[in-house]
């Protein structure tokens, strides 16, 4: 079973999921769904499948918290191996508008016509930025994390 529920979600809770997707070779795809509400992360997916994958079995998801929060999960795709083409897929298959996809501000192009593109970029500006923000979370108690692979 790749999805682990800790804890079941409430009406009109906010949930902010970052997803890692995996190019294959033996590794894990795996989403957090934070709870900007409750600050834990009540649910999470791992499995050991390519990124395409996880898009298929996340979707329904998403779409059902919308329906039992009230509330349009925001979805944080990591664009790196491949996971820029998920996004996409993500997107197309979000027909009844109950998720969206987290959209990052683009920088440096004067010509670049959309001044952001969707999913996050993982890279030496962003990645410490990121891994210092969440260690200051876990280590201030500001968030709960029941999943113990976490």
């Amino acid at each position: 079973m790749p999805f682990f529920q800790y804890r079941k979600l409430f009406k009109n809770e906010k949930i902010v999921v970052g997803c890692d997707i995996s190019a294959g070779m033996n590794n894990y795809c795996v989403a957090q769904f934070l709870s900007k509400t409750g600050l834990d992360v009540p649910l999470v997916f791992r499995e050991k499948i390519i990124g395409t994958e996880m898009t298929t079995k996340l979707y329904p998801v998403l779409e059902k918290i919308c329906d039992k929060t009230g509330r349009e999960p925001l979805v944080a795709y990591e664009r790196n191996n491949g996971g820029d083409r998920d996004i996409e897929v993500l997107a197309h298959l979000n027909r009844h508008r109950k998720y969206r996809i987290y959209e990052m501000k683009t920088f440096g192009n004067i010509e670049e016509k959309n001044p952001t593109k969707l999913g996050w970029d993982t890279n030496s500006a962003t990645r410490p930025i990121m891994l210092t923000a969440l260690k200051d979370a876990i280590d201030n108690h500001l968030i709960r994390i029941y999943d113990k692979t976490t």
